[in-house]
């Protein structure tokens, strides 16, 4: 008996909310205030150069590391709100260009072969 009347409630008080007419139903204004999102990319390059030259400008950090050879790993994370962030990459087997024009959070992590210079300009 005692299960029977706990299903009943359970089933009454499933049907309020689904109907709408709930305590639980969020009666208050929700008006969205701010979105942020990420973007992370990672592109992997064969790498068969003496030496990276890496040119970056706008509102980038550049962090480097080392990685495997024969390689270079470039990683992009950039997290904004409000417009698109305009990013422009490019890279020539040498020279990776960076040039990002936002109001964001952009860092690149480049890993090299170890023992190859790295140029930062």
């Amino acid at each position: 008996m005692f299960t029977a009347l706990v299903v009943v409630v359970v089933a009454i008080a499933v049907a309020t909310e689904v109907s709408g007419g709930g305590r639980f139903d969020a009666t208050g204004d929700t008006a969205l205030i701010s979105t942020t999102r990420t973007e992370t990319v990672t592109d992997v390059f064969l790498f068969s150069a003496p030496d990276l030259i890496v040119r970056a400008s706008g509102e980038v950090t550049v962090e480097l590391g080392t990685g495997p050879a024969g390689q270079v790993t470039v990683r992009r994370e950039v997290t904004w709100s409000g417009p698109s962030p305009d990013i422009t990459q490019s890279w020539t087997g040498r020279t990776l260009r960076v040039d990002v024009r936002c109001l964001c959070t952009a860092k690149y992590t480049v890993t090299v072969p170890q023992g190859v210079p790295v140029q930062r300009r």
